[in-house]
């Protein structure tokens, strides 16, 4: 049991970590067709949307700057990995 929930862990740092270097990327000028950029966002991006899409139904939340589904997803994984 205790190398099931290690793995997960494992699992969900590394979605996070594929998170914060698609987030750092962002930052650069980048090919959208390059395959570097097609990796992290088809990885990221099932995690992201639905996220985005229930972000994007608060009226507030939809003329602010930043993407907050990053966040929200990123501390969602941290709370997962706690709780194992």
């Amino acid at each position: 049991m205790q190398l099931l929930a290690t793995l997960i862990s494992l699992i969900l740092r590394l979605f996070q970590a594929l998170l914060f270097i698609r987030a750092i990327l962002s930052w650069f000028p980048m090919n959208p067709d390059s395959m570097l950029n097609r990796f992290f966002v088809s990885v990221t991006e099932p995690m992201l949307l639905p996220v985005r899409t229930l972000l994007y139904k608060i009226p507030a939340l939809r003329r602010f700057p930043f993407d907050l589904s990053f966040i929200v997803v990123f501390l969602l994984l941290q709370l997962l990995i706690a709780l194992l």
